[in-house]
């Protein structure tokens, strides 16, 4: 990670230079699967000094809405094409209200590092503003979390402490405290764009995707969807 990030700073502090600079602006949603968590809780039992040991199940899922801001640099020129480096960061805010929590105050973030091929009027080191169609398509890591997290589910008595990924929570502890909704490591998106207001404009509007993969029994897949507003500075080349 150190090292793109040192290839990104590198790349950046030449963009006036060399590279042609892009921003991208827009409004996203990200929505995860449905994942189990595991959970176990000891207690004592009522009126003795026994220990006891509950497992529990629960589903859960998560979800936010984020302004997204993309700033990508594109470094290299193949053809009709370019490839670029850029880090895509969605935050946002949200209120929600239960009769268990209360009135509660939700985030999103999204933080990641890439490099995308562009083509058609997304190719900013040709003078294509022409082009009635430009596209991305690239691949990066990153970190998503949220704690806009729905879950449900109860007692599970076929659990036993040889199950997998079991998040242990002290006596008196809420399980929702320990839940995780976090998404760490690969990153898949791509989108499409058209011009904003006429064919030769230099801004462009329109959707970028996302998928990030989670591994290990604790992170939750997201699938992301969302408008862009792409902007770049004058054409050098």
């Amino acid at each position: 990670m150190k090292k793109f990030l040192l290839l990104l700073l590198i790349c950046s502090s030449i963009g006036k230079l060399q590279a042609q600079f892009q921003c991208d602006l827009g409004v996203s949603y990200a929505g995860s699967s449905t994942n189990t968590q595991t959970f176990m809780r000891p207690y004592t039992i009522w009126g003795t000094s026994i220990r006891d040991t509950n497992y529990y199940s629960y589903q859960v899922h998560a979800s936010g809405y984020g302004v997204t801001v993309y700033p990508k640099f594109h470094v290299v020129q193949a053809n009709d094409l370019t490839i670029s480096l850029g880090a895509p960061v969605m935050i946002g805010l949200g209120g929600s209200s239960s009769s268990k929590m209360g009135s509660t105050l939700n985030y999103i973030y999204d933080l990641n590092f890439c490099v995308d091929i562009n083509g058609g009027r997304l190719n900013r080191r040709q003078d294509y503003p022409d082009k009635p169609l430009g596209f991305f398509l690239g691949v990066g890591f990153g970190l998503l979390n949220t704690s806009g997290i729905q879950y449900s589910g109860d007692l599970d008595n076929s659990l036993d402490a040889n199950s997998r990924n079991i998040t242990y929570v002290p006596e008196g502890g809420y399980f929702d405290e320990f839940m995780t909704a976090k998404s760490s490591g690969l990153m898949l998106h791509g989108g499409i764009v058209a011009p904003m207001f006429k064919k030769e404009s230099k801004k462009s509007i329109g959707l970028r995707v996302f998928l990030k993969p989670g591994f290990g029994g604790k992170q939750l897949t997201y699938y992301g969807i969302g408008t862009i507003i792409s902007f770049s500075s004058d054409r050098g080349y």
